[in-house]
């Protein structure tokens, strides 16, 4: 199964937020994008279908779930229900868990990501 950009967005919004770490629309963005990384290096590039208004080079890359979600401003994303019907692997669910802690872990430390590669993704790649 595919996921959307706006499922994966939804998919971490929900876990921090169950989690008391609610993300700002800039680390999810960063979110996004380490997931689109770890899909292309980590041989699931079927995992994720970005929409087609996604702009490789601007620094919201995904801006369909940017404007989605810009009403927050600069606050973090509430959201109040975690999606279950996701048919992940057990590969795919830790990833973006991983992936997920690792952004609110930035936000909350009051790590700016100056850069998307910010989240290490060595840790979920294949050694």
């Amino acid at each position: 199964m595919r996921l959307t950009d706006y499922q994966v967005a939804e998919y971490i919004l929900g876990r921090c937020t169950a989690r008391g770490a609610p993300l700002s629309n800039l680390y999810l963005q960063t979110a996004l994008v380490a997931v689109q990384d770890w899909c292309k290096q980590g041989g699931e590039p079927q995992l994720i279908w970005l929409q087609k208004e996604s702009v490789k080079g601007c620094f919201f890359r995904f801006p369909g779930v940017y404007y989605k979600y810009c009403g927050f401003g600069a606050n973090p994303i509430h959201i109040s229900v975690f999606p279950t019907s996701l048919q992940l692997t057990p590969r795919q669910k830790a990833a973006l868990d991983y992936i997920a802690d690792k952004a609110a872990e930035m936000a909350y430390s009051g790590q700016f990501p100056y850069r998307w590669q910010e989240i290490p993704l060595s840790p979920i790649l294949p050694g």
